[in-house]
């Protein structure tokens, strides 16, 4: 749903696409548009859809402040832990915040981010990506030793860099691949 979302003309305005889309699993995420350069958190689930913007984000809480023109989440809806976190990160670096800073200081400090981790410059078009490494040693001892568990969270492996007008000008894949 969302490949479609971003491979087409629709703006995050139009909420009508994800709120009819069939909805399988509850899930906190972000859409972004580079065009408008805004971005909706959205709460999502078979039967409920709601969008934040940095006006109404939702939890209001002491421990996971409203920022002006910042949406995040950290980890999950109610983990007052590394929503504060992650608040006191984003305050501190207000203003100067780039892709650099929030890899080095926001999702590293606020260890967010495990299996996978992902910065969108909607200025620039860029992505950011990090993705947990797998202990694939044990199951096949011809492959270089792995990183403690603890190095193998996503956050703390290296990102890549992508251009996202490269990335979603491609159709949107019209058949499911096996990758077996």
């Amino acid at each position: 749903m969302l490949r479609s979302l971003v491979g087409s003309e629709m703006c995050i305005r139009d909420s009508s696409y994800i709120s009819t889309a069939t909805r399988t699993c509850h899930l906190l995420l972000a859409v972004g548009d580079g065009n408008i350069k805004k971005a909706l958190a959205v709460q999502y689930s078979s039967d409920i859809v709601r969008f934040f913007d940095s006006q109404n984000l939702e939890p209001n809480a002491p421990w996971h402040p409203r920022i002006d023109d910042i949406v995040y989440e950290a980890m999950d809806w109610n983990c007052p832990f590394y929503q504060h976190t992650m608040a006191k990160q984003l305050q501190l670096y207000y203003g100067s915040l780039t892709p650099e800073i929030v890899i080095k200081n926001v999702t590293s400090a606020v260890m967010t981010g495990s299996l996978h981790s992902a910065i969108y410059d909607l200025t620039n078009d860029h992505l950011f990506v990090a993705i947990y490494a797998p202990a694939l040693q044990k199951e096949n001892p011809s492959f270089p030793p792995m990183p403690p568990a603890n190095e193998r969270d996503a956050f703390s492996r290296p990102w890549f860099k992508l251009y996202t007008n490269d990335l979603f000008e491609h159709p949107c894949p019209t058949a499911s691949v096996n990758l077996n």
